[in-house]
């Protein structure tokens, strides 16, 4: 996880909402389509804030 925040600069929340259905092996990317955010009922899967954050590393 620590590896994955430093090479590619993603931020916890988006580490965290990652999906097995988000790696690409053959192609070596990373889809950010999801995060996950702590609220006052507890972890939530949500889309990013923005669409700017929506994106592939």
């Amino acid at each position: 996880m620590f590896s994955l925040a430093i090479y590619t600069g993603m931020r916890r929340g988006e580490i965290l909402g990652l999906c097995w259905g988000d790696i690409d092996f053959e192609k070596k990317e990373l889809k950010v389509i999801q995060t996950a955010n702590w609220t006052r009922d507890g972890l939530v899967i949500q889309r990013p804030r923005t669409n700017d954050s929506i994106r592939q590393v």
